[in-house]
């Protein structure tokens, strides 16, 4: 399972965060997701599809739906499917042609309203092809 690399807080004076280290489940919320989009076939069969909160997908033809979703538009989205009180979008990054990572901006999902999520996942988008450059020198 992946995990959490680093975390850089926000400005506001309450919000969301996880310590690096911490695990990040494939099949629930953004950054799991802007993953699992990327990864064979056969790695989303294996999954346990577990419910974290009352929001996780747990149905395999509606996460592959979320997963085509990410892969069209290039980013993920998750509301309250892994931390019932958070909303997430993340973008993957990629060493070569391998799935690497993602890059993640969680916030409160209360919050949600005061962000453009489509423009913040395009952000987020640019940011992580920026990463996979790196990776890929």
């Amino acid at each position: 399972m992946p995990v959490l690399a680093a975390v850089a807080p926000g400005q506001n004076p309450v919000h969301y965060g996880l310590a690096a280290g911490s695990p990040i489940p494939l099949h629930a919320g953004a950054a799991g997701k802007a993953i699992l989009a990327h990864c064979d076939g056969d790695v989303i069969g294996k999954l346990s599809l577990d419910a974290l909160t009352p929001e996780t997908t747990t149905q395999r033809d509606d996460l592959e739906h979320d997963l085509a979703l990410v892969r069209e538009r290039g980013w993920a989205e998750g509301e309250g499917e892994r931390i019932f009180d958070a909303f997430g979008i993340a973008a993957p990054f990629f060493e070569g042609p391998h799935i690497a990572g993602s890059v993640t901006l969680t916030i409160p999902r209360d919050r949600k309203g005061e962000i453009d999520p489509a423009r913040l996942g395009d952000a987020l988008t640019r940011s992580a092809a920026q990463i996979t450059r790196l990776l890929t020198l």
